[in-house]
């Protein structure tokens, strides 16, 4: 297609957020990114205007896009940094300078394991997430996220038979509830960890299927009469359904 062409094929996209894969005259894809609104991103790479000869070297390859369009800009993010780590476009990692991309950590080999943003993968039990395009938009999504998971980002290390934690006193995180507060042996490590896994799902784009599993446990708790337990599970439904109410990135 020539300019034209795509700028009206963009003018008939959707103002939703998602992702768009820009693909060269050979069908491959040579860069991904993200938008909170589809229509007005991608229109503005067929648009007049002064640009940088990185960004003019991308646009005049741009033959054809494809999009995706999600339910939030956070689940936009998610999504863009699994295609750029599966088809690893060279704009992508161009653009950025050689710089590198930042990731979320999660470390699996703790008790209780934080979750972290780190610009370096090393072996060991952790899973990385990523790579983002911008650590400043990724913890963003990590604070949006913690009030849901709650999960501990300090660097602390905490063992489950630890007694001396009965004596601490928990951080400002927890009395804002962005944290459970394993510190203080608020929490068990086996409920704990299924918050992690849970933050998991969610960022392996299985949102639908954590909802229906949270909603599960929320039935179960109602039916045993733990109506505290039931309430926050509830709280966690509702986040997660108005999840693309959250501030913009």
């Amino acid at each position: 297609m020539d300019t034209p062409e795509l700028l009206a094929k963009a003018k008939a996209l959707p103002h939703e957020p998602g992702c768009y894969v820009m693909k060269d005259g050979a069908g491959k894809e040579i860069y991904i990114g993200k938008a909170k609104d589809l229509r007005r991103r991608v229109t503005s790479y067929f648009q007049p205007r002064d640009r940088a000869p990185k960004d003019i070297a991308l646009i005049e390859n741009i033959a054809d896009f494809e999009y995706i369009v999600t339910e939030s800009e956070i689940e936009a993010v998610l999504l863009e940094s699994r295609m750029i780590k599966d088809l690893r476009p060279k704009y992508n990692f161009m653009l950025k300078n050689n710089e590198l991309y930042p990731y979320i950590e999660v470390t699996m080999g703790e008790d209780f394991p934080r979750v972290l943003v780190t610009r370096r993968q090393q072996t060991g039990q952790s899973r990385y997430f990523g790579p983002f395009r911008s650590a400043s938009e990724l913890r963003v999504v990590l604070g949006i996220l913690g009030r849901i998971f709650r999960f501990r980002v300090c660097n602390l290390k905490i063992r489950e038979h630890d007694k001396k934690r009965r004596f601490a006193r928990p951080c400002l995180n927890f009395h804002i509830g962005l944290c459970l507060a394993p510190c203080t042996l608020k929490v068990s490590k086996e409920t704990y960890r299924k918050q992690i896994a849970k933050l998991l799902l969610f960022f392996s784009g299985k949102k639908k299927d954590l909802i229906k599993e949270i909603q599960r446990e929320m039935e179960a708790a109602a039916g045993a009469f733990h109506f505290e337990e039931a309430s926050l599970l509830r709280d966690s439904v509702t986040a997660l359904e108005n999840i693309n109410n959250a501030p913009a990135l």
